[in-house]
């Protein structure tokens, strides 16, 4: 470790005139060991080392919550990143083993939230969400010495609009050095809309010699009750193990909805390395059942087509994939928003008229097929199930009737689908575990939305609401 600080950071406390502050000091112990930072996500790939990399860590105390940001940059060619993560705002609370859901983007975490911060080989990330877990520490006195941290991060633009930039990875500080290192030691995938059938991005696991010994590595392999779940999709650490390494790439491909687990093992002659993998099959239908009429000249055309969806209580978007002879989708997209300052709500149908729309406060909705936008003159989308989750209340579960027309020339009913389902009873609680069963974490992710022909353009900032208006959404995108 090339830099190590522990600095308990002002505390200004506001009385009246009185103003008290804590001067800031510096501790002078370093964390020892090796360390080993892996990121993966739209980005690409990473792997930072202590034999390709430096890396600092600066540990804050601000009174009511705890703080730590870890930087790392590759030793050539200039890759790097830096990661921030914090205690629940207000919390009063150290790092200790446990998961940190529903993180907000540090420093603006608000009261009970905890923080996350990712930057590094991607665009600029704003309004970022994301959870992380701490699943080891170690500390002497209040001096962390040692850290094991699994994050998940995903970015919005500037208005708070989901991009496609997730990234997650592992971060492993001031540990002994082994004869040959294993990184990430474990594997969550994103929360995506991955269904049964559907096939999620591999993820690689780097394997590398670490010491003087001569250590041979025999094939890898899966195990456990999912393995067929977490394919082997390409690997070349068999044979003697080199510094530059080598790589197992394992793909996630759920057969069955719900948390999913297996057990990748490496075994080597210096002993084996078995690395959990863990995923979610997504859960309920997600598509459009589409029915279009024309009438000159008169002729029906039947779609169905798989969908993601996003939203908040007072803007939903969803986006459906038509597939073409090509191997291509053609993206169709609807958007519904309310702008009069009340919530979506299931059970209510909200009507659409032109007429209307020089409005400020009109229900505004539109769709678009590829390049082209549908020039509606009424329509109305009925919620018959509408759900959010967490403390962002981003959309959950949706099924909704849409229809639109213009004039006598076409009309569009569609029925669509998020995460529909007949079973929206939440399981009972699970009793006598000495630890909370890793697999069925369900983190955040990704936009589902694609770039290219069909997207919708860029929306200007929504009005402030009373209620529940989030700085990002939770996204899903269907794998084909």
């Amino acid at each position: 470790m090339s830099l190590r600080r522990l600095l308990p950071v002002a505390l200004v406390v506001a009385m009246s005139a009185l103003v008290v502050a804590v001067l800031p000091t510096r501790g002078a112990d370093a964390i020892d060991g090796s360390f080993s930072v892996s990121v993966t996500g739209t980005a690409g790939n990473f792997s930072y080392n202590s034999s390709n990399a430096t890396d600092s860590l600066t540990q804050l105390w601000y009174g009511t919550y705890e703080q730590i940001h870890v930087g790392v940059t590759a030793n050539a060619g200039g890759s790097q990143y830096s990661f921030d993560f914090a205690t629940p705002n207000g919390s009063g609370q150290r790092f200790v083993t446990r998961d940190y859901q529903w993180a907000a983007e540090y420093p603006f975490n608000g009261q009970g939230r905890p923080g996350i911060a990712v930057h590094g080989n991607s665009p600029g990330c704003s309004n970022q969400t994301g959870n992380f877990e701490v699943r080891d520490i170690a500390r002497s006195g209040l001096l962390i010495t040692r850290l094991w941290l699994v994050w998940q991060r995903t970015c919005g633009d500037g208005y708070g609009r989901p991009t496609d930039w997730v990234e997650s990875g592992e971060l492993r500080l001031g540990y002994p050095q082994a004869a040959y290192d294993v990184s990430p030691t474990v594997v969550v995938w994103p929360w995506d809309t991955i269904y049964p059938g559907d096939a999620a991005p591999a993820v690689p696991i780097r394997v590398r010699l670490t010491s003087s010994d001569t250590v041979t590595a025999d094939t890898p392999s899966v195990s456990g009750a999912d393995a067929s779940d977490f394919p082997i999709r390409q690997q070349d650490c068999t044979g003697t193990l080199t510094a530059s390494g080598c790589t197992v790439w394992v793909g996630f491909n759920p057969t069955a909805p719900g948390p999913r687990h297996a057990t990748l093992t490496v075994p080597t002659s210096a002993g084996a390395t078995s690395v959990p993998l863990d995923g979610t099959g997504g859960v309920g239908t997600s598509d459009w059942n589409v029915t279009i009429n024309h009438s000159d000249p008169p002729q029906t055309q039947q779609l169905v087509m798989r969908s993601a969806s996003v939203g908040d209580p007072y803007l939903v978007q969803t986006q459906a994939f038509e597939p073409q002879p090509d191997g291509t989708d053609l993206l169709w997209n609807a958007r519904f928003e309310q702008n009069d300052g009340t919530p979506f709500k299931a059970g209510t149908t909200y009507q659409y008229l032109s007429s209307n729309q020089s409005s400020p406060y009109a229900f505004k909705m539109d769709l678009s097929q590829g390049n082209v936008a549908w020039q509606m003159d009424r329509g109305s989308v009925t919620f018959n199930d509408l759900a959010y989750a967490g403390p962002d209340h981003l959309l959950d579960r949706m099924d909704a009737d849409f229809y639109a027309a213009a004039g006598n020339s076409w009309t569009v009913n569609a029925r669509m689908r998020f995460h529909a389902r007949s079973d929206i009873t939440a399981p009972g609680p699970v009793t006598g575990l000495a630890h909370p069963p890793r697999s069925r974490r369900r983190p955040r992710s990704r936009s589902p939305f694609r770039s290219g022909p069909g997207t919708q353009p860029a929306m200007s900032a929504r009005r402030p609401a009373p209620t529940c208006r989030p700085s990002a959404t939770r996204c899903h995108r269907p794998a084909r």
